[in-house]
């Protein structure tokens, strides 16, 4: 960790990403750093009287962290492989290196799937209860977290298949 932070005097961890937190983040840095940005928060309308609320949830987000983002990292490298085999989904498994998979899928499959792009396409797939999202719709992107498991992963995968 300490290569991709040692330039920075202050860094921000986002809890509600692979680490499982419905919201909140944490502020690392020195005390006089750390004051300033909450100085700066108060100014922007962001004081938060329940902050132990998220703290909490933060506490048990980090009980076991670098295990649950492992497993989701090699659910998303799973699901990359996958579905990286299925004729017309555009996707390099070897560049997922996170719980993050971005892809697309050509038209004609699209429209197979009854979509006419990809917008409509991850509504079709969230009526089978899988979420993601499109960007721009050029591309899906879809992200493992610690409440999915590989059973997920692997109905997932059925579902675009």
């Amino acid at each position: 960790m300490s290569t991709y932070v040692h330039d920075f005097d202050m860094i921000s961890v986002c809890m509600s990403k692979g680490m499982g937190s419905p919201a909140g983040s944490l502020l690392v840095g020195g005390f006089q750093d750390i004051e300033k940005a909450k100085e700066y928060n108060r100014m922007l309308g962001g004081e938060f009287d329940e902050s132990s609320v998220l703290a909490a949830c933060a506490l048990v987000s980090l009980d076991g962290w670098e295990e649950h983002l492992n497993r989701d990292n090699e659910n998303a490298s799973f699901m990359a492989y996958e579905l990286a085999e299925i004729p017309g989904v555009q996707l390099d498994p070897n560049i997922v290196e996170t719980n993050i998979l971005r892809f697309s899928v050509d038209q004609e499959n699209l429209e197979r799937a009854g979509a006419k792009d990809h917008n409509q396409f991850s509504s079709i797939l969230k009526n089978h209860g899988i979420l993601c999202r499109d960007f721009g719709n050029t591309c899906i992107r879809m992200i493992t977290h610690r409440d999915i498991s590989r059973q997920d992963c692997e109905t997932a995968v059925n579902a675009f298949k």
